[in-house]
């Protein structure tokens, strides 16, 4: 495909040099200059900088007054919209109001390689001429994984989607993979940064910036080279890498409109993708495996850089939980406990002190502090004016820790405030504000704004329950993988947004993101539409069981990958637990993550399976392990059958003095026609002390689509006009090895469609009972007693609604009031005259035949309803 005697690309010359292991084969080697894991919602930074560019002056004074804050979205222009309504990247015919913004006039360009050592150099150097380098003719596309199409013809490499379970899909022994491992090219030239990105006024005062490279995911390993230069590289495929690409990156000096199409340099982004890596037997989960590409959005973002708001941790507390007067609604209380850290990206002179109360920052005389305000979810403030912790340490009743550029401090919220949960997910509106002080000048400025959605509860395991908020809730769950029958594992945020609104719609109330951290626009979602998220790491080594957690090669990046997504998601208030991972045995290294969560976040449980199997070999549950406490806060077995669940909560549990609850983190394998034992697992966990659910294996089946297109458009990309025969699963695709239809086993099928044992599971755990109390002396005086089985609201929000039957005809309809104000976890009676009435003056056609009463409850306004008049419980 190209010239023999062109160089090559050396990965390794950068990251150690070729004497050593090689990069993608070095466990140790997690990633290259990446900037620390932190918990920006890069959505709705890229929202707001698009906000701030359609606004008018006068709204962007009021709105912004720290100016513009860039960030635009990468992604290619089919799936931009997806994440922020704008379209940053530009073609020839961009319109006037996007002049100073980035353009691309070409796009993303891709290229397949059989292996990481046959790449040229040239693909990486600035501005090459097309003669220089070959690209796919195919339009590329970012987000994408190459495995999704053929570029055999195109690239002379074949590499279709790999589906196995628990045998890997080579067979070259860790930390090596095979030499054979398909490298993918993408590349994107576009145009120099506005003038803007690297330095900007903010209310008269001159900011220097910086500018970010976001990368949300990429499979598996990966390195990023700009305008020839090698910026850095990272390993683990479901988080984001963020790398400083100031001194890279090409910028105009500060050209008016008219002179824009200036000869000014073009940017070229070059990102190296390898297939396989040491982080890929880390990644051994039960589903399509080596999905090589850049999965998630790519976006580039500008901070202020002489000081700017690296992170901010805020911890929303109920505090009055144990001191609360029987009253409804309830009146909480709440405390903030905020972490947040200064960053700076230059190299300061200052005394190396550790004792330092000054929260200012000094740099070139000028000073940097931090400022907070809380706000409801209509932006009204909480406190009178912004808490100012320089000002609160000088209370010495106040708990501030100031340390340089760290702060540390709590402080109660005035008034009352509303506690968030799967039934009301109120949320909060966090902003931290870093002002910019000249005490020469007299001069304050705001340069740097990050907000924060959080929201107010508790989580606590006590006397063998999970309690959020006081209340020992059920855990409604299911694990869910990313998957989209035709993107793979590229999906949209509009797959995320069906996925989740369908669990509402059932009923479910909890997600486990098995195996490993989803798109963050899912716990977004997951916050606002009120959902509980165990958020889990992305570490199974199924194949290797009991061996990897064991090799201290791979405990760095067992770390790595769990810190990271703590960091990532710490603020969310859906996420009610951490998850180590999955399958991957149970060793010191397990017990040394746990203890890193523990001590950064103490306010959130946190679950390991593999703490209740035996040392070695992943063999039957072993509850009284005697160290399994310091690995989980909770019993969460697989697959436990009923009668041992029973034995459990009725004899072991007791006589092991087991204080912790058992949650299931997979049950009812969804296969086929399967899940029909789900009422009798509801049955017994609503019975029984100490069983608050769990979670079904799994969400979706994971089928990808088999098109043949149509002959009459045999090139065509309308999928409209393509006809689907089947979905394919391992073996399909002509991969070996592979476990055929083993990753079939979804609630829901490829397309999103529920199956039937969806309807099943919602009946089992809907939030309203109903029983039918039959008249006295044969007469037909029926009332109903009505259950709410809710744990923090009324059923004041639903509409009751019967049908009579007769003889399998519908008879007569009726509506009834449910008790109003009925708290949760109680019953009460309700008559339904008009029953009585139809009943009496029709004794005669009623004697002898099947007479049925079906009763249901709906919700005016559901936002997540998926089906009109969407039933969310029933009883006949």
């Amino acid at each position: 495909m190209m010239e023999s005697e062109q160089p090559m690309l050396d990965l390794n010359a950068h990251c150690g040099g070729s004497a050593g292991p090689n990069a993608w084969e070095n466990p140790s080697l997690t990633g290259m200059h990446r900037l620390p894991a932190h918990s920006t919602n890069i959505r709705k930074l890229g929202q707001t900088y698009h906000d701030y560019r359609e606004s008018s002056p006068e709204a962007r004074r009021e709105h912004h007054p720290t100016g513009p804050q860039p960030c635009v979205c990468l992604d290619s222009s089919t799936n931009r919209a997806d994440c922020v309504p704008s379209y940053e990247i530009m073609g020839d015919q961009c319109d006037s109001s996007a002049r100073h913004e980035i353009r691309s006039e070409d796009g993303w360009k891709f290229c397949l390689f059989p292996d990481p050592r046959s790449i040229p150099k040239s693909y990486i150097m600035p501005a090459t001429s097309t003669s220089d380098v070959h690209f796919c003719p195919k339009a590329a596309s970012v987000p994408s994984n190459w495995t999704m199409e053929s570029h055999k013809a195109c690239c002379g490499v074949h590499d279709p989607p790999r589906y196995t379970n628990v045998q890997m899909p080579f067979d070259v022994l860790y930390p090596h993979v095979p030499e054979e491992n398909p490298t993918g090219v993408y590349r994107l030239q576009f145009s120099a940064l506005p003038a803007g990105w690297v330095k900007s006024e903010a209310n008269g005062t001159q900011v220097r910036r910086r500018v970010v490279l976001h990368l949300g995911g990429v499979e598996s390993c990966f390195f990023v080279y700009l305008n020839g230069q090698f910026v850095g590289m990272g390993k683990d495929s479901r988080l984001p890498s963020e790398f400083d690409v100031t001194n890279c990156i090409h910028h105009d000096i500060g050209l008016g409109e008219s002179e824009m199409d200036a000869d000014v340099e073009v940017n070229t982004l070059t990102i190296i993708v390898l297939k396989w890596s040491d982080g890929s037997f880390l990644e051994q989960q039960d589903h399509w495996r080596g999905m090589g590409g850049i999965h998630r959005s790519v976006f580039l973002y500008s901070t202020p850089a002489d000081a700017f708001i690296e992170d901010v941790f805020c911890q929303a507390e109920i505090t009055n939980l144990n001191h609360q007067e029987i009253c409804y609604p309830p009146q909480y209380t709440g405390r903030l406990k905020i972490n947040a850290k200064i960053g700076r990206d230059s190299r300061i002179t200052g005394k190396n002190i550790y004792y330092n109360e000054q929260i200012e920052y000094e740099s070139g005389g000028i000073v940097y502090r931090m400022v907070f305000q809380l706000y409801d979810s209509d932006w009204n403030p909480i406190f009178d004016s912004p808490i100012d912790p320089a000002q609160l340490a000088k209370d010495a009743a106040m708990e501030v820790q100031l340390r340089s550029n760290l702060i540390s401090f709590n402080l109660e919220v005035p008034g009352d405030v509303l506690a968030w949960s799967d039934e009301s997910p109120t949320l909060y509106n966090l902003r931290a504000t870093l002002r910019k002080i000249d005490h020469a000048n007299d001069q304050t400025s705001d340069i740097h704004v990050l907000n924060q959605t959080i929201g107010f509860r508790n989580i606590e395991i006590r006397d063998r329950e999970l309690l959020v908020n006081g209340q020992p809730v059920l855990i409604k769950g299911v694990n869910r993988h990313d998957h989209s029958r035709t993107r793979g594992k590229a999906i949209r945020l509009v797959d995320i947004q069906e996925d989740l609104k369908l669990m509402k719609s059932f009923n479910f109330n909890a997600v486990r993101t098995a195996h490993y951290p989803n798109d963050p626009y899912l716990y977004e979602l997951a916050d606002t539409l009120g959902l509980y998220v165990v958020d889990e790491a992305n570490i199974e080594c199924h194949g290797h069981y009991d061996m990897i957690c064991r090799e201290p090669t791979f405990s760095a990046a067992l770390l790595d990958r769990t810190q990271r997504m703590v960091e990532r998601d710490k603020n969310h208030p859906c996420i009610i637990g951490w998850s180590l991972g999955n399958e991957a045995g149970y060793s010191m290294a397990h017990k040394m993550l746990f203890a890193w969560i523990k001590g950064y976040d103490g306010s959130r449980f946190i679950q390991y399976e593999g703490a209740n199997r035996p040392v070695w070999g992943q063999l039957p549950h072993v509850y009284d392990r005697e160290d399994s406490a310091q690995g989980s806060d909770i019993i969460c077995p697989m697959y436990p059958s009923i009668e041992e669940i029973i034995e459990w909560s009725d004899e072991i549990a007791p006589r092991i003095n087991e204080w912790r609850p058992m949650i299931l983190c997979e049950y009812a394998h969804a296969m086929g026609n399967s899940s029909g034992s789900l009422s009798d697992y509801w049955k017994v966990i609503k019975q029984k002390r100490g069983l608050q659910g769990g979670f079904i294996w799994d969400w979706i089946d994971q089928g990808l689509r088999h098109i043949e297109l149509d002959e009459a458009s045999p090139t065509s990309l309308d999928l409209k006009r393509d006809k689907t025969k089947w979905h394919n699963y391992g073996g399909d695709f002509g991969d070996t090895p592979h476990d055929a239809n083993f990753n079939i086993n979804g609630m829901v099928g490829p397309d999103r469609i529920p199956h039937p044992a969806m309807h099943e599971f919602k009946k089992c755990v809907q939030p309203v009972d109903f029983y039918l109390n039959s008249g006295v002396n044969g007469d037909y005086k029926f009332s109903m007693q009505v259950h709410n089985r809710r744990f923090f609201s009324t059923l004041d929000d639903l509409t009751g609604n019967w049908r009579l039957l007769v003889g399998g005809s519908a008879m007569l309809d009726g509506t009834f009031v449910l008790p109003e104000k009925l708290l949760p976890q109680t019953s009460k009676g309700v008559s339904l005259p008009e029953l009585t009435v139809f009943l009496e003056a029709n004794d005669k056609e009623c004697d002898g035949a099947e007479v049925h009463l079906n009763v249901w409850v709906t919700q005016e306004g559901r936002p997540y309803c998926t089906f009109s008049g969407d039933r969310i419980a029933t009883e006949q």
